[in-house]
């Protein structure tokens, strides 16, 4: 094992404080039942909003934390990695297939791992505090391919 220098660790620690909230990580957030707060603690978090970059880029793995008022949450979509998905606060309902006809209800502390070729989508289960960790198993992760065709929307993402 190499020696590792201090800075080069030092440089991807990421502070909360230092976290901007991204609003508009993805067009369709401008949709009621979709509308989500992203936090981009590691990598692109599969968005490629230039309004508010990563805390720490240029890794091979991305980790942000979402929160949405209840019953709000991410639209049925796959990504080319596998996710996992961690109940920090509050209940999740994480749903999966070609429709969403699969779900699985997080408590906090629960997780879930989709596979990358599976539709998945999620919700906030009731706490209007509640925070989801999502984390991407790849480095610069495309975005999302969606079920649902979201084209028609205006463009509120900053490319």
């Amino acid at each position: 094992m190499g020696k590792t220098d201090p800075k080069d660790v030092f440089k991807r620690v990421a502070r909360f404080k230092d976290v901007p909230a991204l609003r508009n990580a993805y067009d369709e957030t401008q949709l009621d039942a979709h509308q989500r707060v992203l936090y981009r603690y590691f990598g692109n978090a599969a968005s490629d909003a230039k309004d508010v970059s990563p805390a720490v880029d240029g890794l091979d793995m991305n980790m942000a934390l979402v929160q949405a008022a209840p019953g709000k949450g991410a639209p049925l979509h796959h990504h080319e990695c596998e996710e996992i998905f961690i109940a920090l606060k509050g209940d999740w309902v994480v749903y999966f297939g070609d429709n969403g006809e699969n779900e699985v209800l997080l408590h906090q502390w629960d997780a879930v791992s989709i596979p990358w070729d599976v539709h998945r989508g999620f919700r906030n289960a009731g706490d209007p505090d509640g925070v989801l960790i999502a984390i991407l198993g790849k480095g610069k992760t495309a975005l999302p391919v969606y079920r649902e065709d979201y084209s028609r929307l205006p463009g509120v993402v900053t490319r």
